[in-house]
């Protein structure tokens, strides 16, 4: 793909608002064109997904709402886009002809609900579609009413009496008899954790999270944006966060999967069969993979940029 003036121009503005404008133009600057080759299609989906990480959610909104007009797009770029949250994936979900009724399936079974919302709004959209997401909206509805009804329990009161108790710094850890006590983590990281958590700033948390585990804030982005909780009690546990604590943070970030009785017990009985060394070795793979990502983005950018 031939690199343009304005792709130029944008090569002397600095750091993230450089990216963002090289993923905008670059995307606009395919979209123009009738009929792109295999290799701008390949050129393109290179430079983006390099870029990916870096721009705003706006941008990839953009980005997808481009896209959802065309039947040549790029691969790699189009999946990441479809997979994304629907205030971003929405124009794909609903408008793109490329999503054959196979891969909307396969789209509701990997992000349920939100997703099936979305999708149902296209036009003459597979009664198979239609049929499950009332299905979906149906259970939904039965699960919030199950939850409305033990919501008053005695034991989601005491939980919630404990977790106001730590929020307000206010509840002392009585000790238990253990023969060996766990490493515990430094009082002043998880109250600087749990202020990031409750912080209007919705970046907070996943930076305070980044620096306390030598992560990226890209990956600690994506570790607080996940589907489920599993990677982030990783986190907590490697922190050596007592469950209580653990709970409170990850409540903050997943508080509809953690709302009633059953959930609550689920949540416990998975944090304290995490194991250390599972942990341990999952922080590494992730801190491997972020330089390996990093290294590559910045080559694929370098090479874009002198093409």
């Amino acid at each position: 793909m031939v690199i343009t003036a304005d792709f130029r121009e944008i090569e002397f503005e600095d750091g993230p608002r450089r990216c963002e404008g090289l993923f905008r133009a670059a995307i606009a600057e395919f979209s123009e064109k009738p009929r792109p080759s295999r290799e701008e299609i390949a050129q393109i989906d290179d430079l983006a997904l390099g870029l990916y990480d870096s721009v705003s959610r706006e941008a990839r909104h953009y980005a997808a709402t481009v896209l959802s007009r065309s039947k040549d797009v790029p691969p790699g770029l189009f999946q990441r886009l479809c997979n994304e949250p629907v205030d971003i994936s929405a124009p794909l979900l609903v408008n793109s002809p490329l999503l054959t009724t196979i891969d909307l399936l396969r789209l509701i079974s990997r992000h349920g609900l939100s997703h099936a919302r979305i999708i149902v709004r296209r036009r003459n959209v597979d009664p198979v579609i239609v049929n499950l997401v009332r299905l979906l909206n149906a259970k939904a509805e039965s699960e919030a009413a199950s939850r409305r009804e033990v919501a008053a329990s005695p034991l989601l009161e005491q939980v919630r009496d404990r977790l106001r108790a730590l929020a307000s710094g206010s509840t002392q850890q009585e000790p238990e008899p253990e023969a060996e006590e766990a490493p515990q983590a430094p009082s002043g990281l998880y109250m600087d954790l749990l202020r990031a958590a409750l912080s209007s700033n919705a970046d907070a948390f996943p930076r305070a999270l980044a620096g306390a585990l030598d992560l990226t804030v890209v990956r600690a982005r994506r570790i607080c944006s996940a589907i489920t909780y599993s990677d982030l009690i990783a986190c907590l546990k490697y922190l050596h966060l007592r469950p209580e604590e653990a709970f409170l943070l990850t409540a903050a970030y997943y508080p509809s999967q953690l709302f009633y009785g059953p959930a609550i017990r689920l949540f416990l009985d998975r944090y304290e069969t995490l194991s250390i060394d599972d942990v341990e070795l999952r922080l590494e793979e992730w801190r491997t993979q972020d330089e390996a990502a990093q290294a590559a983005a910045l080559q694929r950018q370098s090479a874009a940029i002198s093409m």
